[in-house]
């Protein structure tokens, strides 16, 4: 008579999530071994998640508003004045008048948020805004821990998501970058913990996926990405429904509400300026595609290198970096340094790209959130390619949450690799970071100065960014293209960096150069200049995301002049010419 085995029997799990079960799924991408979190160590994880990143950003908080800070700024003024139409006011930008800003490519929400912290604190303190700014970063890294519960470490990926230095550069701004992927990144992760848990999550879903439209325009392509990913797993895809609704009223609303306002339709125009701006050119295509494997290998190159375990991985990666920088060097003659760091970038962007779609056409339909993180990866690889008017690395942060996500999981590290990994991460992350604090410092200085050097005098500015937001502040005005309101005695200050653009004073006729100021940080690391390719916030400076200044040369230069007489000449010209 046969023995009755009474051992323990294969069982096949439908879900790659279960918290109330330790049995994790034999199908998941994560580790297998990784027991389901218990509530609190969940709650310990959030609450040590929140204190290392605010601890993590503490040097960096009073940082001066930088690059489009100001233009949020400028919106939430108007927010104040006309909470239901915020843009209806007459922008300058590069000395450019519009009739009204309700084409800006994102909606008001954070400006709404800034108008508010404003009306209680009585000002525009950078300490402040820059704190609560730091909801949205912890609000990333929830939603990547909630997105790894099965992971080892789940809370040093989340870390590793917040920490990535894109990710950390952009969280010191009030710019709209990470406010979007908070949301976002909530919205995707709380659909899908529902349907995994068997739980009705699609509302609070519903709730983040609306912010973020309010946010960015972009963040109606989770709808698509779940849409997607349902249809591979073989479930009903009106399960999204409530995800469809909600957004798209939302959106909806926003958009007829204005362009009934403004009397017209407000997306065609911004539209038309994405469409002439980055795909006037087919060599644009290239180009933004190398810009977002350059992004991507310079933002996620230390988890790609702890991420290499076989030795063939490690000589494609010396193969791709070689033969990037040898080209390089022949074809644009740069300084064997940033040939290197060309080279280098764009090797691991290639490996990154490899690696986070590796075994996609493989992918089971019941298999964990690798595939998700692969969809949504993929879509905005695409975005940055086919969307985006140049490249940046504000346009590839949507892609680094999957890709850092995709590769974490799949490496087996130790405790100890790991934590180097985050490490080191963390220490690249800051020195950027120092960079960009030095060169966002240098527009408050020179405001001060100028107005401590001529403080009787009307002074004028030809320049955008924080350059125009802290000399604006002291009392500056600032020019059009077409101004002819300079007069004799007045000073002309223009920079050389921040987006300067023409006048008619530029010409000896009417202005002489008072003085020429050079400013050289302390920090060799570039993440915006001409002279060593760096273009971290957009591709018109540089290709790289980051760059070393190896020659002695300023990274901002500022031309004071002093008005002779009145521009003369015909401002109509001007104008045709600017559009021309």
């Amino acid at each position: 008579m046969r023995k009755r085995n009474n051992g323990p029997r294969a069982v096949r799990y439908e879900h790659s999530y279960n918290p109330q079960s330790a049995i994790p799924n034999p199908h998941s991408p994560l580790d297998p071994r990784a027991p389901a979190s218990p509530r609190p160590r969940v709650a310990r994880d959030i609450a040590l998640l929140a204190v290392l990143l605010i601890l993590s950003h503490l040097p960096f908080l009073a940082r001066p508003f930088h690059i489009d800070d100001r233009i949020y700024l400028e919106i939430s003024r108007q927010a104040a004045r006309s909470p239901l139409y915020p843009m209806d006011y007459a922008p300058l930008f590069e000395g450019k008048h519009a009739p009204d800003a309700a084409s800006h490519t994102h909606p008001p929400l954070v400006s709404y948020l800034l108008a508010l912290l404003r009306a209680v604190s009585g000002g525009e303190n950078e300490i402040l805004f820059h704190t609560i700014f730091l909801i949205f970063p912890f609000l990333l890294g929830l939603a990547a821990y909630l997105m790894v519960l099965e992971a080892r470490f789940p809370l040093l990926l989340a870390l590793l998501v917040v920490w990535n230095p894109g990710i950390y550069v952009l969280s010191q701004s009030i710019m709209t970058d990470v406010p979007f992927l908070a949301f976002y990144a909530l919205a995707i992760v709380l659909f899908w913990l529902g349907e995994e848990q068997g739980r009705d999550l699609r509302w609070p879903a519903a709730v983040a996926l609306s912010l973020a439209t309010m946010v960015n325009y972009l963040a109606l392509s989770a709808i698509p990405l779940l849409l997607a990913v349902l249809w591979l797993r073989r479930k009903p895809l009106l399960r999204l429904w409530p995800l469809l609704i909600l957004p798209l009223a939302v959106f909806t609303g926003w958009v007829a509400l204005q362009s009934f306002h403004h009397r017209r339709f407000i997306l065609a125009a911004t539209g038309q300026f994405l469409t002439t701006e980055g795909h006037s050119q087919w060599f644009l295509f290239g180009q933004k595609l190398i810009s977002a494997l350059l992004n991507l290998g310079a933002m996620l190159g230390v988890v790609l290198l702890f991420h290499l375990n076989r030795l063939a991985q490690w000589i494609a990666w010396l193969l791709l970096a070689a033969t990037g920088s040898l080209s390089t060097a022949l074809l644009a003659h740069w300084h064997w340094t940033h040939c290197l760091l060309l080279g280098v970038f764009l090797a691991s962007g290639i490996l990154v790209v490899r690696d986070i779609f590796a075994g996609i056409h493989r992918r089971r339909p019941g298999a964990g959130p690798a595939l998700m993180w692969q969809i949504w990866a993929a879509g905005f690889l695409a975005a940055c390619v086919f969307v985006f008017y140049h490249g940046s690395v504000r346009y590839v942060l949507p892609l680094l949450v999957p890709a850092t996500l995709l590769l974490g999981t799949r490496s087996q590290w130790s405790k100890r690799r790991a934590t180097a990994c985050l490490a080191l991460t963390l220490l690249y992350a800051m020195a950027l970071a120092h960079a960009d604090y030095q060169f966002a410092s240098i527009y408050p200085r020179i405001a001060q100065q100028v107005f401590e050097s001529y403080p009787a005098q009307r002074v004028w500015i030809a320049g955008e960014w924080s350059f125009r937001y802290y000399m604006e502040k002291r009392g500056a005005q600032t020019m059009s293209r077409e101004d002819q309101r300079p007069d004799k005695g007045d000073i002309l200050v223009k920079p050389y960096l921040a987006m300067p653009y023409v006048t008619g004073y530029d010409s000896d006729a009417y202005v002489d150069l008072l003085n020429r100021e050079f400013v050289y940080p302390s920090t060799p690391i570039r993440l915006l200049d001409f002279s060593s390719h760096a273009g971290f916030y957009s591709t018109g400076w540089g290709i790289l995301p980051w760059s070393i200044q190896v020659e002695h040369q300023p990274v901002e230069i500022f031309n004071v002049f002093r008005v002779k007489k009145r521009f003369q000449g015909s401002a109509q010209k001007l104008r045709e010419d600017y559009f021309r």
